[in-house]
């Protein structure tokens, strides 16, 4: 199938950024699903609904689930294969006798989501979902300076858990606007030179820093390096 899979954190950046508009076109150039499933449905609608802080975010991303832009995913399979990965990962990395339970339900049901569906990738703004996929001993170096604390790691847990998402891809809200960019949805936020100097430039950084500051897990470093290619 061909599908992204979004977690809760890209559809709130983008929302709060005011770009969540970008998934339309996004999609029609995609040619493939955009799909959240019900845990993430909960998390970005259900439970906003009933708060005051983000319901109307609520309502934007509503709108798109019905006009067909975003389409909710549920299956036994994917809520048997999410509490298993949620066991195996939350119980892969501890302090002492005391797991670390970094991973949380919604995120679990994208990756198991993304398995059962054979998507193209999971859309997570989360720092340590992409870590125990791409660099797992990495993980020990982050809580350690965290925790003040050096954490231990279970070998057998993580390589169950990497043999259940090999060959999963995971990109970022920054990834899905930097796409965007390039493929001048966002042309029509660049002022006139005459305004400020490298308006190109000023733009792309702004957008991923609005990223950043509301969750995207994208350092400074990555920044920088993008707007110096697609800032010309």
């Amino acid at each position: 199938m061909k599908a992204l899979v979004f977690d809760s954190g890209p559809i709130i950046s983008l929302t709060l950024n005011g770009l969540l508009w970008m998934l339309r076109p996004l999609k029609q150039r995609f040619k493939g699903d955009f799909c959240i499933t019900k845990a993430v449905y909960g998390e970005i609608i259900s439970y906003p609904l009933h708060t005051k802080k983000f319901k109307l975010e609520a309502f934007q991303v509503l709108h798109l689930i019905n006009e067909g832009v975003l389409k909710v995913v549920d299956s036994p399979a994917i809520v048997q294969r999410a509490s298993s990965l949620m066991e195996t990962a939350n119980h892969t990395y501890s302090v002492g006798d005391h797991p670390l339970a970094m991973f949380h339900y919604a995120e679990m049901t994208v990756l198991a989501a993304c398995v059962e569906l054979k998507a193209e990738a999971a859309v997570v703004d989360e720092k340590m979902t992409r870590i125990v996929l791409e660099n797992p001993g990495r993980i020990i170096r982050v809580l350690a300076k965290r925790m003040h604390h050096k954490p231990s790691m279970d070998g057998a847990r993580l390589e169950a858990l990497q043999a259940e998402l090999r060959g999963l891809r995971i990109i970022r809200s920054s990834e899905l606007a930097t796409i965007a960019y390039e493929l001048g949805m966002l042309r029509h936020y660049i002022p006139d030179p005459s305004v400020m100097p490298q308006p190109k430039a000023e733009l792309i950084d702004a957008i991923l820093w609005g990223l950043k500051l509301n969750g995207c897990a994208i350092s400074e470093k990555e920044i920088k390096q993008v707007v110096k290619i697609e800032g010309k």
